[in-house]
């Protein structure tokens, strides 16, 4: 198993380069493809202008395209010249539309999406978004965090586990990234029986791809179980979490669970998450 076909959401904010430099180091690993993917937003008019509707919202539509396409254009250059040299296989795509639907359909062709944890406050950038990403994309997707510096290739990967689909899932999608890894994190929280043997048991499976896991359990305590899962990580010194992204469904809309959406908040290191 390997990232074959990698897409990376390029834009203008601040750790881009940090999300191309993780993409660069997963492509040249698994000898793969790198997709840059530039998701353009549709211009977008207030709900009503009066009597001046026609004119000023048929200028407004022609300005922001046009900035939408000097932008686009700007990050096409940007990214061609940085990977002018590097030997590896490389694409450019851009496309307009809602960022989140773009970069989902875009997904089900790729073996991992690259995406930004957004700003401060919003998660890239509402809520939402990530939501249907992870769930309509039908991929992996490696979240990067807003600030901080990050190895090309993780050295230590905490992975959450607790007997779930989606928990197993998050595993096989993560091999990729647990074979490379020089030290792999196995972490249940609260287990029902309040032993290792659930863990333990995953780490046997991990062990026959060639994975040797250290297992552990720990009591929340009280503490929210994504507070719990961030301390780990700085407790381990983990440069990646791998965890399976757990909500439920509301009126055909999937929300976010707790401990999911306070990991995605807060995250401290790149997070690899499946539905």
């Amino acid at each position: 198993m390997a990232f074959k076909t990698v897409v990376v959401h390029v834009d203008v904010d601040a750790n881009r380069e940090e999300r191309l430099g993780l993409a660069e180091g997963l492509v040249r690993r698994h000898d793969g493809h790198l997709i840059g993917l530039h998701p353009s937003e549709p211009p977008y008019l207030p709900p009503s202008l009066g009597e001046l509707a026609g004119p000023v919202e048929a200028d407004m539509v022609e300005a922001q395209r046009q900035a939408a396409e000097r932008r686009a254009d700007e990050l096409h250059k940007a990214f061609e010249e940085r990977f002018r040299a590097s030997g590896l296989s490389v694409e450019w795509r851009t496309e307009e539309g809602e960022p989140s639907a773009v970069l989902a359909k875009h997904g089900r062709y790729a073996d991992l999406l690259v995406v930004p944890q957004g700003e401060e406050g919003a998660v890239f950038p509402d809520a939402s978004l990530v939501e249907r990403v992870i769930l309509d994309g039908g991929c992996p997707v490696l979240l990067v965090p807003r600030i901080g510096h990050f190895p090309s290739l993780p050295r230590t990967v905490v992975v959450a586990w607790n007997d779930s689909r989606e928990s197993s899932r998050a595993v096989r999608a993560a091999l990729p990234l647990l074979v490379d890894a020089e030290r792999v994190v196995l972490l249940q929280i609260d287990p029902p029986d309040g032993s290792d043997a659930q863990v333990m048991d995953k780490a046997t499976q991990l062990v026959r791809h060639g994975i040797t896991a250290d297992a552990h359990h720990t009591v929340s305590a009280g503490v929210p179980v994504g507070e719990v899962l961030l301390s780990s990580v700085a407790d381990y010194d983990a440069d990646c979490l791998v965890m399976g992204a757990y909500g439920h469904t509301r009126l055909r809309e999937w929300v976010l669970g707790g401990a999911t959406r306070s990991v995605l908040e807060s995250m401290t290191v790149p997070t690899l998450l499946t539905s």
